[in-house]
C-alpha cells in the first residue's frame, strides 16, 4: 500500500521545502501491507543530555481516520533490544491512508543504553487505553 503524506499543522508551518520533500522521499520508498497502523522509522538519534527522539512516519492504511491521543512507544534496535520506552500524550489525527511525521522525545529516564548510529531502529507505537 502507498500512502500520501498528511502533516500536522505545527509540521506543516515549521518544516521547510527540502524537509518536506526529504519524508515525501522516505515515505515514496516505504509500502505496506498492513490495513491498519503502521511504523516508517526515519531517525533514531541521542540526545546530549542522554535521552533520545525518535521521528516516524505514522501510516494509517485503515479506510477511516486515525486518532491518537495517549500512546506507549518503544524502540528496540536490530537485535530487538529495548533502548527507549514511554508513554506519550499527544493529539494527533491522521487522514485514511495517509502517513504522518512526528517526533518522540525521550527523557534520559526512559533510554537503556546508547544510541549507535547507523543501526537500524524499529519504533512501536500502542494506544493507551
Amino acid at each position: 500500500m502507498k500512502f500520501r503524506i498528511a502533516y500536522h499543522p505545527v509540521w506543516e508551518q515549521t518544516l521547510t521545502v527540502a524537509e518536506k520533500k526529504k519524508y515525501e522521499q522516505i515515505l515514496s520508498k516505504y509500502s505496506s501491507d498492513n490495513t491498519s497502523t503502521s511504523i516508517c522509522t526515519v531517525v533514531v538519534k541521542q540526545k546530549k543530555n542522554g535521552g533520545m527522539v525518535a521521528t516516524v512516519l505514522i501510516c494509517n492504511g485503515s479506510e477511516t481516520e486515525l486518532k491518537l491521543t495517549t500512546t506507549r512507544v518503544k524502540v528496540n534496535n536490530k537485535e530487538n533490544t529495548s533502548h527507549a520506552s514511554a508513554e506519550f500524550t499527544i493529539d494527533v489525527i491522521i487522514p485514511a491512508y495517509s502517513a504522518m511525521p512526528w517526533s518522540f522525545v525521550f527523557k534520559p529516564d526512559d533510554v537503556f543504553g546508547n544510541v549507535i548510529a547507523n543501526d537500524e531502529w524499529t519504533v512501536q507505537i500502542f494506544p493507551v487505553e
